[in-house]
């Protein structure tokens, strides 16, 4: 790359650069600085090792640097045309990498693309007809990529709908896969998912009665996949949702298998999704998800459990002309999860550590603090550090006074650490340096430092200003992928001459010296009041501040300790389950076709029955050493069923397969709070008097049955009569004389030849021996 580079030089425009240096304290941090035509619109790391940069300024020139940032050269006289002007602009707009080293699509303002493989040589290619609006590169293939291109240069201000186009060869040839194309994804390395119209109307938005999901297999063979779909969106490499329109409703249907089959996601029936007008997957790990939907006036965010499609609320918030309301991952543990959203009448910001089964408002000295820029999702978790983030916003009662908080234990706590509110952080090296700078123009600090998490701050004063003179604002401040780098990125502009810098500064002279495993300090992750995260309390390992050494290796987390459940490692069952005002889930489905509590049609020996809880997606505490509420083990009732009607295959398979039965538990469930036991509810009234009319039943018919057969005899046997009737005589008889009389009669009703009667038996019972019998069913006990 060196000698490539000097060859460069040869050619194309030198760039002002120098080195300088600041200091914080009495430590000297020496910097480089390149100057540029204007300030930089977009910077990439086009190689894994992040020596290879591109830069692109506001004024559309292009930069290039191989050595990460130290030295940079304008390289836009190696781009061919990229003066000319087509479809009525010239020069670059946007760079865009490739998952393959130095291998680069670059997008030009005009109809035009270039392509490069080393940041030296440039391939051109001119659509003046069909200008770009957007370009995606397949992530698994590199030479594989997508455009959506407009159908004329007319249609670029005006919001036309576009044609799909795709190459396979790195930009040489083009095909046209479909037009009126809305929304494109890549689902592998090969194959394409898109949103079309088969309307005549080509404005956006289009009409959800005509549009069509289609597929197409290695950019040929088109399919459909879906009708009235109004969006889909791409979670991860294999997971997908899709919003579906039909009969004036809506609903969400995920797929995980490149689209061959679908689920639709099961809401409570409270929830009217004719008026979804936002949907955002919040998260998804481990087959478990959690939606944020806008519906109405309404903001409410959803959560699965593992590999479940019934969807529980977690959070209910309301919006206004004024607010707005947001909900995402944080600090990068899992489990934590931050939003601002409306409560009541005024906004709050409200952490959750158990993905949502509770929250709780963030405060500073026990007021509380609305997180502002959470709604743009521009809420900064510092790459590679977990439970690092800042955020803007104002203590609660005061909305004019802004500031700048940063949290150092996943939002457990937090600190003021500006009165700015668009401050910029960044760190180095696994959060042992902490960089930042203000907002607003300097002269002579270039940023601010901290070496323990924001508890202190130290000013780094440049030793000189800057050569093109004044004052000068800062717009980012970058940090290098490897999490172990001490180096930043710091771009800006001069105010006088709004030329365009980049700084590349080191601050491996503030922690000279490698850590050892003993100078690491331990930080548990743990929620309100010490509480474990996900039912464990996991151990990582931080640079402790006083140590002032740079780490080398990444510290491995140590074992999580697995916790007791407790009533927090627990959410509702499923869509049919919602909390009431004492924070119990009762059944909302109760006497509906969908009521879960019902034993299934097809029950073979016994069935899994609710207990109205299941536990917290992800979470991994012990049941055994605490709170169970997990399914229990039910005996199946005797319910004959013919079974669920017959299934036409080819209907089957062209729709969304049946959501599966969700269990559910009755209206009176408690946990015990005091004791790690849960404390079922008594069966439901219907149950209780179904069992006491069966066993009155059984035991009625069983009285009639031997009354029957004693009045049978008695009738149709004069001899038994006659008997029976002598008995009393016979009986006194055997008493005083210890012999009956009829013992001398062959034909004599045999009695015992015992001296008196000690045995407990009844007279009915020596008449009719039931010994050989089966005994009467036990009274059926409710579980």
């Amino acid at each position: 790359m060196g000698a490539r580079l000097f060859l460069v030089l040869l050619v194309v425009s030198s760039v002002l650069s120098f080195r300088s240096s600041c200091h914080v304290g009495d430590q000297k941090l020496p910097f480089s600085i390149a100057f540029l035509d204007r300030a930089i619109e977009q910077i990439e790391f086009a190689s894994k090792d992040q020596n290879t940069i591109f830069a692109v300024t506001k004024s559309s020139s292009l930069y290039f640097s191989s050595d990460s940032g130290s030295n940079w050269v304008h390289i836009d006289s190696l781009l061919p045309s990229v003066s000319v002007k087509v479809g009525g602009a010239s020069g670059v707009k946007a760079v865009i990498p490739t998952s393959t080293d130095s291998k680069v699509w670059v997008m030009g303002k005009g109809q035009q693309i270039w392509t490069t493989v080393n940041g030296i040589s440039f391939q051109y290619y001119s659509f003046e007809d069909k200008p770009f609006q957007s370009l995606v590169p397949n992530t698994l293939q590199s030479d594989y990529a997508f455009a959506l291109r407009y159908k004329s240069s007319l249609c670029v201000a005006a919001g036309c709908a576009t044609d799909l186009y795709a190459t396979k060869d790195f930009g040489v040839t083009w095909v046209l896969i479909a037009s009126q194309v809305y929304q494109a994804s890549w689902i592998n390395s090969h194959d394409l998912i898109f949103l079309s119209s088969q309307g005549e109307s080509q404005a956006f938005p289009l009409l959800i009665e005509e549009t069509i999901l289609q597929r197409s297999d290695d950019l040929g063979d088109l399919y459909n996949v879906a009708l009235n779909c109004g969006a889909f969106q791409k979670v991860d490499s294999s997971i997908y949702y899709v919003v579906e329109n039909a009969l004036s409703t809506q609903s969400i249907l995920v797929t995980s298998d490149e689209f061959q089959t679908f689920q639709e996601l099961v809401f409570p029936p409270s929830l009217d999704l004719s008026d979804l007008t936002t949907m955002n997957v919040v998260s998804q790990k481990d087959g478990s998800f959690i939606l944020h939907l806008v519906v109405g006036d309404e903001s409410v965010a959803f959560s699965s459990g593992k590999n479940d499609i019934s969807m529980t609320p977690i959070l209910i918030g309301s919006l206004s002309d004024s607010s707005c309301s947001s909900i995402r991952t944080a600090a990068s543990i899992d489990g934590v999860l931050l939003s601002t959203t409306v409560i009541s009448v005024s906004p709050q910001t409200l952490i959750s550590f158990n993905q949502g089964t509770e929250w709780a408002p963030i405060s500073l000295d026990g007021n509380d603090v609305v997180l502002t820029n959470l709604c743009q999702q521009e809420l900064i978790e510092i790459r590679g550090v977990p439970g690092l983030m800042i955020g803007s916003g104002y203590l609660a009662g005061d909305s004019s006074k802004t500031e700048t908080f940063l949290s150092a234990d996943a939002g457990l706590t937090w600190k003021s650490i500006s009165q700015e509110q668009n401050v910029l952080l960044q760190q180095t090296n696994l959060g042992s340096v902490l960089t930042l700078s203000s907002a607003s123009e300097q002269t002579s600090v270039l940023v601010s430092v901290s070496l323990d998490e924001g508890d202190s701050w130290a000013q780094c004063t440049l030793d000189r200003l800057l050569p093109n003179g004044g004052s000068f604002k800062i717009e980012k401040i970058i940090s290098f992928d490897d999490p172990t780098s001490t180096r930043f990125l710091i771009t800006g502009f001069t105010s006088s001459s709004l030329s365009g810098f980049v700084i590349s500064l080191d601050t491996l002279p503030l922690i000279p010296s490698e850590c050892s495993q003993g100078q690491m300090k331990e930080w548990t992750v743990k929620g309100e009041d010490g509480e474990c995260v996900l039912g464990a309390q996991t151990t990582l390992y931080k640079n402790d501040p006083s140590s002032k050494c740079h780490i080398v290796t990444i510290p491995t987390p140590g074992s999580p300790s697995i916790c007791p459940c407790t009533p927090s490692d627990y959410e509702c069952d499923g869509a049919c389950f919602e909390e009431d005002e004492n924070g119990y889930c009762i059944n909302v489905c109760e006497g509906m076709d969908e009521d879960p509590t019902m034993q299934p049609a097809l029950c073979d020996d016994s069935w899994s029955k609710t207990q109205g809880y299941r536990l917290v997606a992800g979470t991994v505490c012990s049941t055994s050493q605490g709170l169970d509420l997990l399914p229990v083990t039910t005996t199946c009732l005797n319910v004959v069923s013919d079974g669920p009607d017959p299934v036409d295959p080819v209907s089957y398979y062209s729709l969304p397969p049946p959501a599966p039965s969700i269990p559910t538990v009755t209206n009176d469930s408690v946990i015990v709070s005091n004791n790690t036991q849960a404390a079922s509810s008594d069966p439901d009234d219907s149950d209780v008097l179904l069992y006491i009319f069966l066993t009155f039943a059984i035991l009625l018919f069983l009285v009639l049955l031997v009354v029957g057969v004693l009045v049978t005899l008695w009738f149709t046997s004069s001899r038994f009569r006659d008997k029976v009737q002598s008995l009393p005589f016979m009986w006194s008889q055997k008493e005083k004389y210890g012999y009956s009389i009829a013992e001398d009669e062959e034909d004599a009703f045999p009695v015992e030849r015992t001296p008196s009667r000690t045995s407990s038996r009844t007279l009915a019972e020596d008449i009719f021996d039931f010994s050989d019998s089966p005994s009467l069913p036990a009274p059926i006990k409710p579980n």
